[in-house]
């Protein structure tokens, strides 16, 4: 909302955009709730682009100091920061030189201005790459870096482009991928936001809205990166803040369009309240209560700044109390909202079987649990984090189960004998085991199933089991009794 009120939009437009993003089943509930950390990564992206436009239109030191920030914490969030950085610094000097072109700013203030910029950064970003340096001699371990065909940094083989790019998640069909699979886009994208993110940057150079068209470029930017630089292409999470400026493109067109677009804005609007509504586990009616109450609080929102807006246009009229009656509404609001919020999570927890049955086994209090398996553990943590969730490592080096100042980087999952895996878990004082099934063999499910003197298979589906650790005199116990 913020980026489109700096490319001119009016408050009505840059509040659709927000929802139009919203409205992405994927962006919201889904990951917007989960454990992922790709909201940040997006948030920090625009608000990059928020700092940066900012900084370029008006410079001064707070404007440099938030962009340095944000690009250092998306640099920080995940290693698709190292991609969408050097784009982002990219667009912000090409759209520096467009809005200053006819200003000449003395060279000492840009100089001052980019070294607070890189400064913050640095700070903000330099935690990770400070700590990987210093443990394995590789800023970006564990991806190893070639200049040239000369080896700039080592780093694991399997975590090189060349490595990732014959694997199965990297194989990719665009069309199918960016207008079929409503599961990631929702109903509305490829109408909508696909189209715009497209035509936008065209439009704009027509109309010379030069820094514009760098914005609303980003998309394609974003997503060719995603295409050829990333090894997965099973989901559109790592180019989520392309997605969300496309929501731009759309209302910016929108606007350009003018009152001939009124219908359809409108008709949007309502839909996609009601598609955000009906995701939460609601009946019926509270979804086209909760749907009305929306639309209505957006209104009396849009209200509040035209009066505000008249108000202060006309000298000697005191304030109207509209800001406290929004504010009040929207407070009303937020109870059943959160209730909503709540219902979802519970309904998301019933409807994954193997998290459900971890949840009564483990009681109110959580649990200790090992985890094994394919790479999902997030539901596991208990719908109030409860348990205390560990990978454990197979071997007897337990500063590799984390990744800290000075840890090993040895694979911590080498093969390795039961009775020390056993011990591990003693020692950890692991309760219950989890194993999500992966297309390759894990030892340690075959370990428990042979010794169910020592494991007791508590719940088992197609995807999952779940195991709990038996004491090894119960287990002896067990033994005896089956003997007699």
């Amino acid at each position: 909302a913020a980026i489109a009120r700096r490319l001119g939009m009016p408050p009505r437009s840059s509040a659709f955009a927000a929802i139009l993003f919203a409205s992405i089943h994927r962006v919201w509930p889904v990951l917007a709730l989960g454990a992922g950390n790709d909201h940040s990564l997006s948030f920090f992206t625009l608000a990059a682009v928020d700092a940066g436009l900012a900084l370029v239109r008006r410079p001064r030191p707070g404007a440099a100091a938030a962009a340095g920030a944000a690009l250092g914490l998306l640099l920080a969030t995940k290693y698709i920061g190292v991609l969408f950085v050097p784009t982002l610094l990219g667009v912000l000097a090409l759209a520096w030189l467009v809005e200053r072109r006819e200003e000449r700013v003395p060279a000492r203030v840009i100089a001052g201005l980019a070294g607070l910029l890189a400064a913050v950064l640095a700070v903000t970003a330099g935690y990770t790459y400070l700590r990987n340096a210093v443990t394995t001699g590789n800023p970006i371990f564990p991806a190893p870096l070639k200049l040239f065909g000369v080896e700039v940094f080592p780093g694991w083989e399997v975590a090189s482009i060349s490595h990732r790019d014959t694997a199965p998640e990297f194989q990719i069909d665009l069309w199918s991928f960016l207008t079929r699979r409503r599961e990631l886009f929702g109903p509305f994208f490829p109408l909508t936001m696909l189209p715009a993110a497209i035509l936008a940057p065209f439009a704009a150079l027509w109309r010379r809205r030069w820094t514009t068209a760098l914005v609303l470029s980003l998309p394609a930017a974003f997503f060719l990166q995603f295409l050829f630089l990333m090894h997965d292409h099973r989901d559109m999470r790592y180019f989520l803040p392309g997605v969300a400026l496309a929501a731009v493109a759309f209302v910016w067109l929108l606007d350009w369009i003018g009152p001939r677009a009124f219908p359809l804005r409108a008709a949007l609007l309502a839909l996609m309240t009601y598609q955000a509504a009906r995701r939460l586990g609601l009946n019926g009616v509270q979804e086209v209560l909760l749907t009305l109450a929306l639309l209505a609080l957006g209104a009396l929102a849009e209200r509040v700044v035209r009066r505000q807006t008249a108000i202060r246009a006309i000298p000697g009229i005191p304030a109207a109390p509209w800001r406290w009656i929004a504010a009040g509404l929207l407070a009303i609001l937020a109870l059943p909202l959160g209730w909503a919020v709540e219902t979802y999570q519970e309904v998301k927890l019933r409807d994954r079987p193997a998290p459900f049955a971890l949840e009564r086994l483990a009681g109110p209090r959580g649990a200790r649990v090992a985890y094994v398996g394919l790479n999902q553990p997030y539901h596991f943590f208990g719908s109030r984090l409860q348990n205390d969730l560990q990978i454990v490592p197979r071997n007897w080096d337990l500063a590799a189960q984390y990744y800290r100042w000075g840890s090993p980087t040895t694979d911590p999952f080498t093969f390795t004998t039961y009775r020390r895996w056993r011990r591990i878990l003693e020692r950890l004082g692991i309760e219950l085991v989890v194993v999500t099934r992966t297309p390759w063999n894990d030892p340690e499910r075959s370990w428990m199933g042979r010794r169910t003197d020592e494991f007791r298979l508590q719940y088992v589906d197609a995807d999952a089991e779940i195991w709990r650790v038996l004491p090894r005199k119960a287990g002896a116990r067990e033994r005896g009794g089956a003997g007699r």
